[in-house]
């Protein structure tokens, strides 16, 4: 280690989010997100609001839920590789993925809603296609089945988070050790969770149709989305005078590059899965593409192409977009909105099948979401080091440089 790099530690010390700042977007997140979700609830209960009401908290719902399980993934990922350079930005990832076990309590409507919100549960359960799948379409499986979604998820979210946390204090390296080796068999266990996540809460909405791929297309969304928050929440710590010294161009320029694969990714996913359904020419598979060229739905599936792959593929393509401070943000920005608007082109057709329909419970619903997941990462950085001050190779991730 550098007498600089020393000196920079020694500088850093624990960061941790100030005091008021923290409980200043705290308050406010949580006021947001809990006036969001009684309005949200609420219009549940309304027979003429309750449709528009469920489909808006389930686009929501996923928005966060993708953002914290990617979190989750991306800090296993680095623990399984053993990656020195990420060292400075994984707490901030294992802040996001320690909100994990709320996850359980936003689920809670949609698991007492379930008749109203799925076809298989309700009106078409009677169906043929959608009765020979009764086996694995039904109530208690698909709630027993999220349970253990949710279980795993928290459990791995608060593990990773506390066993993090718990080296800053003891500074035992085998703490390192046993999460590398645990994360293996974690990363096969989120995938499988991932996979049938996204079959059970996004396919089964169009319970005729399937894509094997689709897990798959769930994974890729989910990392461009939560590698741009990601950058974000470095940007908007640097500005409140934290982790500028630690979280560099370096860094930035390898999550740009991350951001810029998984691009290429979802885009290869996501044709894959149009090109193969489209050749085969299945009724009960093309219709779910041609639902989503009808009327405007036809203009946001284009805006789409362009949110997730056009602008952000050639906005990435060059190594000075991936160390620039304004394009780089610029681009996570459009990716995180490119997400949101891919929930919503996934979700919503199946309520309004004729064209786009935007209502104020699509608002409500997203604040409610994600104002309690900002209010308790807020608060929890101003817990614990923005930096895990005793691992071993944090002096190594600040002298990290790109070849």
């Amino acid at each position: 280690m550098s007498a600089q790099t020393h000196d920079k530690l020694a500088e850093l010390g624990p960061l941790r989010l100030g005091k008021d700042t923290a409980g200043r977007v705290s308050i406010l997140s949580l006021g947001a997100g809990a006036l969001g979700l009684i309005l949200t609830v609420g219009a549940m209960l309304s027979e003429e609001l309750r449709d528009q009401a469920l489909h808006s908290y389930l686009v929501a719902f996923l928005f966060v839920a993708t953002l914290a399980v990617g979190s989750l993934f991306f800090v296993m990922l680095q623990h399984l590789v053993g990656a020195v350079w990420s060292v400075t930005v994984r707490r901030v990832a294992e802040i996001a993925a320690s909100t994990l076990p709320l996850l359980a309590l936003l689920f809670v409507p949609i698991a007492f809603q379930v008749g109203h919100l799925y076809p298989w549960a309700g009106h078409a359960a009677h169906e043929p296609l959608v009765e020979a799948k009764a086996g694995y379409l039904n109530t208690p499986f698909f709630l027993v089945r999220a349970v253990l979604y949710l279980l795993l998820w928290g459990g791995l979210g608060w593990f990773y988070y506390s066993r993090s946390v718990q080296l800053d204090a003891s500074g035992d390296p085998l703490l390192l050790l046993r999460l590398r080796r645990l994360s293996a068999p974690a990363i096969l266990l989120w995938a499988i969770a991932v996979t049938f996540a996204g079959f059970d809460w996004i396919m089964s909405l169009a319970p005729e149709w399937y894509s094997t791929i689709f897990g798959v297309y769930v994974f890729a969304g989910t990392m461009t989305s939560t590698l741009s928050m990601l950058v974000l929440m470095a940007v908007l710590l640097a500005r409140q005078g934290l982790l500028r010294e630690a979280i560099t161009t370096e860094h930035y320029h390898d999550l740009g590059k991350l951001m810029f694969g998984f691009v290429v990714f979802w885009t290869y996913i996501a044709y894959s899965q149009f090109m193969l359904i489209w050749y085969s020419n299945i009724p009960e598979e093309t219709r779910w593409f041609a639902d989503r060229w009808v009327g405007s739905w036809a203009s946001l599936s284009v805006l789409l192409i362009f949110l997730q792959f056009v602008i952000p593929f050639f906005g990435l393509l060059s190594r000075n977009a991936k160390r620039s401070p304004v394009i780089l943000p610029v681009m996570a920005g459009i990716l995180l909105v490119g997400h949101l608007v891919d929930l919503h082109w996934l979700v919503m057709p199946q309520l309004h099948r004729h064209g786009v329909s935007l209502h104020w419970l699509d608002v409500t619903a997203l604040v409610g979401t994600c104002g309690l997941f900002v209010g308790v990462v807020a608060r929890r950085m101003s817990q614990v080091p923005l930096l895990p001050v005793q691992d071993p190779f944090l002096p190594a991730s600040l002298e990290f440089e790109n070849a």
